[in-house]
């Protein structure tokens, strides 16, 4: 599988930016907090996006639903 680029770094000014047209005070503490935490889920769905499944049959092919019911 062909490496998936690495997409743009999320800044901290950016985050604070766009947290802030979404409704949140950008000078609320938990931004703080938040920010790390925002960073670490983007690097888990780059880890994701690189796992090989070529080989996996999709479950659709095994008649479950979302719920992972027969």
């Amino acid at each position: 599988m062909a490496a998936q680029p690495e997409g743009p770094e999320l800044s901290k000014e950016l985050f604070i930016a766009m947290a802030e047209q979404v409704g949140f005070d950008p000078a609320d503490p938990h931004l703080d907090d938040l920010y790390p935490e925002v960073l670490a889920r983007f690097t888990m769905i780059r880890n994701i996006q690189q796992v090989d499944v070529s080989g996996v049959d999709p479950a659709v092919h095994y008649g479950l639903t979302p719920t992972g019911e027969a």
